[in-house]
């Protein structure tokens, strides 16, 4: 298991509970969603481009139809 697997098996369980919007105008922004871990522990999700959170990122909704 790598260190990034790891860090995502927090999300399993996990309940998006709003979409924060975006952390600023510019293009550069990080969208970011209020959610509720299975722990019951409330946490930020925050697309960022890299570990780094350099610049936003953009987050595909696919169907799991579309796979």
């Amino acid at each position: 298991m790598s260190g990034y697997d790891e860090h995502y098996l927090k999300l399993e369980g996990a309940t998006i509970d709003k979409y924060i919007g975006m952390s600023d105008d510019s293009v550069r922004a990080f969208p970011i969603f209020q959610s509720t871990l299975k722990t019951g522990e409330i946490v930020f999700l925050v697309a960022c481009s890299d570990p780094e959170q350099n610049e936003g990122g953009f987050i595909n909704i696919l169907s799991v139809d579309d796979e």
